[in-house]
């Protein structure tokens, strides 16, 4: 029987190149019409079951505390907040007291794909001594994503060069992942550390898999993709119950 396992959600980034639109709230706060992005990554989470949901919180982190602090969402989360920036693995090690189960999800908060959550758990789980599963899609509009390639027949991934082009048949990384608690012991604590660039390079062919989606990753990294993000929730209607 599938576990509950925590969530834990990167909502720490400075979002310069967002700024001109929203300058005045950290990006997992951006409006998607009427309710915030980190809202419907929530309810995303929490009506699959996953419901101890920890936000990695940094630049503006005091906003998101206000918002949730009565939001019907409260009684979920957890606040990790960081003092000074840590990268998106630093902001991990950083939250590691909140994390009390053996696999965790990890997500970015500035991002959201429609994926089926359960079934990517279950990959996880029935893979062989997995520390790291990736949701891999294969947007071919997007040059300045993470390069993956994998061995179709294992499902595990063999390349890893984040936003660094090339002419191979390449995956995209989705930003959703499953961790296994072990891999906390490859981040150094209170220093600035990357997933893609320091961790993943550590576990290539070693439990490291991908499990491949049709769906769309959306995110709001630039003005123009969230406007691109605002017509995409418009049309499939995703916003919170």
């Amino acid at each position: 029987m599938r576990r509950p396992i925590d969530v834990v959600i990167l909502c720490g980034g400075l979002g310069t190149r967002f700024r001109s639109v929203f300058s005045d709230r950290p990006k997992a706060l951006a409006q998607i019409h009427e309710k915030p992005l980190l809202d419907i990554i929530l309810s995303f989470f929490i009506q699959h079951g996953y419901q101890r949901c920890i936000l990695c919180t940094g630049y503006l982190s005091e906003h998101i505390e206000k918002y949730y602090y009565k939001s019907p969402f409260a009684k979920y989360l957890f606040f990790s907040r960081e003092t000074e920036p840590l990268g998106t693995g630093g902001a991990i090690k950083n939250a590691q007291d909140y994390i009390t189960s053996e696999n965790f999800f990890v997500m970015n908060g500035d991002s959201y794909c429609d994926i089926d959550l359960p079934t990517f758990h279950d990959f996880h789980d029935q893979k062989e001594k997995a520390f790291i599963s990736m949701v891999l899609t294969s947007q071919k509009d997007r040059e300045d994503a993470g390069n993956v390639l994998i061995d179709e027949d294992s499902d595990k991934i063999t390349s890893f060069s984040e936003k660094i082009s090339n002419n191979q048949k390449k995956y995209m990384n989705a930003g959703i992942y499953i961790f296994h608690k072990k891999i906390l012991e490859y981040i150094p604590e209170k220093q600035n550390f990357s997933l893609e660039y320091s961790l993943f390079p550590q576990f290539i062919n070693k439990g490291f898999y991908g499990f491949i989606s049709d769906s769309e990753v959306i995110d709001i990294g630039t003005p123009e993709r969230y406007e691109r993000a605002l017509k995409y929730f418009s049309k499939n209607n995703i916003m919170t119950t």
